[in-house]
C-alpha cells in the first residue's frame, strides 16, 4: 500500500535488490547518504543526523551540482 496512515505516510515499492542491500541502505549513515543523494547530488556525512530509530527525526543537508 502506498498513502496516508495514522502514523504518516506508507510508501510500498518492490526494488531489485537482496533485502539485507535494502535495510542496510535505509538504516546505516553512510549507505543512506548515497542513496538519498544518487548519483548527482551529495549528502555529506557531517552533514547528516541520522540514526535508525522509530519514531526518531532526521536530518540531512543535500548539496546540488552546480548548473
Amino acid at each position: 500500500m502506498t498513502g496516508l496512515t495514522d502514523d504518516g505516510i506508507e510508501i510500498e515499492r518492490e526494488i531489485a535488490a537482496a533485502p539485507d542491500s535494502v535495510f542496510a541502505a535505509l538504516t546505516t549513515p553512510d549507505s543512506f547518504s548515497r542513496w538519498f543523494g544518487g548519483a548527482s547530488v551529495q549528502v555529506p556525512l557531517e552533514t547528516l543526523d541520522f540514526h535508525a530509530e522509530a519514531g526518531r527525526t532526521w536530518a540531512a543537508k543535500m548539496v546540488l551540482p552546480d548548473q
